[in-house]
């Protein structure tokens, strides 16, 4: 409400499986519609990241496709899967001119070794295979303006799993050293805290003037 009250555009999608497109009557509801979603687009040989992808583009799509948006971009913010999910939209969409992340970031191979269970919606099939995690897809975000934030206390996105992710995004600030990155750690658990919202919505909002 903030952002509309200074004329911004604010889109906040739901992902697949989410919000209006939760289960329809008969099917399972919660984890399991989600494990449904998952498995009936590995069988069609597709993921959930990729149906997350589509919607969230055409989502940018809606935002800039207008004449008087000619040439400009969107900022993103994820918490949680949702993070993961902006982080693979920044990826593939330069429409995103700059993305926050919030307590949600991990490598997968980290998190598979302490039996975590992967976000399905940013599972993307072979990445592993590919001798890439991650910190490659964030760090590859550079030198668009990238901001994370995490709680040092959080058990979901799991701090030995975010150093990594840090650690290649410092590597690739050092060879563009004019990339604008904020990294903020917190002694808060999974959440969002009002004040660390604040300072997101600061950035980013320093990032467009």
């Amino acid at each position: 409400m903030a952002l509309a009250a200074r004329g911004f555009v604010v889109l906040c999608p739901d992902l697949p499986c989410f919000g209006q497109q939760q289960a329809p009557p008969g099917m399972p509801v919660d984890q399991r519609w989600e494990e449904l979603c998952l498995s009936r687009a590995l069988a069609h040989g597709s993921s959930l990241l990729s149906l997350t992808l589509d919607q969230l583009r055409a989502g940018v799509a809606a935002l800039l496709d207008y004449e008087k948006t000619d040439g400009l971009t969107v900022s993103v913010l994820g918490y949680g899967m949702g993070a993961r999910a902006a982080a693979w939209l920044a990826w593939v969409d330069r429409r995103v001119g700059a993305v926050w992340l919030h307590s949600g970031l991990g490598q997968q191979g980290v998190l598979l070794s302490h039996g975590r269970l992967l976000p399905r919606h940013t599972l993307l099939p072979g990445l592993l295979a590919l001798g890439l995690d991650q910190a490659d897809v964030v760090a590859d975000l550079l030198p668009r303006p990238i901001g994370i934030s995490y709680g040092r206390s959080d058990r979901v996105a799991m701090p030995e799993a975010m150093e990594p992710v840090l650690t290649a995004v410092a590597r690739r600030q050092v060879e563009l050293p004019h990339a604008r990155v904020v990294v903020m750690a917190g002694d808060y658990d999974h959440r969002f805290p009002a004040d660390v919202q604040q300072a997101i919505g600061d950035h980013l909002l320093a990032w467009v003037d």
